[in-house]
C-alpha cells in the first residue's frame, strides 16, 4: 500500500514547480539572443579583417592606423624640385630618386567626404592587386598626410596611373627626406582613384582639378 507521507514529500521535492517552465524557457530564449548576438559580431570581425588584411601587409598596422584614426589630415600638391633648390627635408619626399616638394597645404581632416577618403585606403576592394605597375609610368602629383603627435603617414598619389604609395621616414635621418619603395609600398587604386581624384579637385583651381580628374 502506498505511503501516503512518502507520496506527499515526492511530490513536494519533485514536482512541477508553477511559473517555473516559462521562467527557464525565457532564460534560453535570452542566451540564444545572446549567442547569436556573439556569432554575428565575431563573424563581422572576421569579415572586416579579411578585408583589411592585404591593405595592412602593404601599408603596415601603424601607417593603416594613422590612415584611419590620425586626428590631422593634410592635403598637398607635388612639385619637382631641382638639385640645386634647397627645402626643409620634412617637406621633401624621394620617389624612384627623384625629389618632391610638399606644397598648397590644405587641412582637410573634417572636410566633407573624407572619412570615406580614410577608409579606402585600408579596405581590399579599393585596390586592384593584379594590376601590374609597369604598365604605366605615373606621374605623381598629390599627397597625403595623416598626423597624430610625433607619428606620421605620407601617401603620394599619381592618377594618372591610378597608384598609391606609402613615403617611409628613418627616425634615425631627421636631414633625409622621406622616401618611397615602389616595390614593397605602392599599390593601383584603381577602383577609387577617380573618387579621390574628385575630392583634391573640389579645392583645386579649375583648370587644375580638369587635369586630375583625367
Amino acid at each position: 500500500m502506498p505511503n501516503s507521507k512518502s507520496e506527499s514529500h515526492d511530490a513536494q521535492n519533485y514536482g512541477p514547480v508553477p511559473g517555473a517552465g516559462p521562467m527557464v524557457q525565457g532564460k534560453v530564449a535570452i542566451l540564444a539572443i545572446a549567442f547569436l548576438g556573439i556569432a554575428a559580431s565575431v563573424g563581422s570581425c572576421v569579415y572586416y579583417a579579411r578585408l583589411q588584411q592585404r591593405p595592412l601587409a602593404l601599408w603596415g598596422p601603424e601607417s593603416a592606423r594613422l590612415m584611419l584614426r590620425a586626428p590631422t589630415a593634410l592635403a598637398y600638391n607635388l612639385a619637382p624640385v631641382s638639385d640645386d633648390e634647397k627645402a626643409a627635408p620634412s617637406d621633401l619626399i624621394d620617389i624612384a630618386g627623384q625629389r618632391f616638394r610638399l606644397v598648397n597645404q590644405r587641412d582637410v581632416s573634417r572636410a566633407p567626404g573624407f572619412s570615406h577618403i580614410r577608409q579606402s585606403f585600408v579596405h581590399d576592394a579599393s585596390f586592384d592587386w593584379n594590376e601590374t605597375p609597369n604598365n604605366c609610368q605615373p606621374t605623381w602629383t598629390h599627397a597625403l598626410r595623416f598626423v597624430d603627435g610625433d607619428k606620421s603617414a605620407t601617401i603620394v598619389l599619381a592618377f594618372d596611373c591610378h597608384r598609391a604609395a606609402l613615403a617611409s621616414t628613418d627616425p634615425a635621418a631627421k636631414d633625409k627626406p622621406a622616401e618611397v619603395d615602389l616595390k614593397a609600398h605602392s599599390e593601383s587604386i584603381k577602383p577609387v582613384a577617380a573618387a579621390i581624384a574628385e575630392f583634391f579637385a573640389s579645392f583645386e583651381p579649375k583648370k587644375a582639378a580638369t587635369d586630375t580628374a583625367k
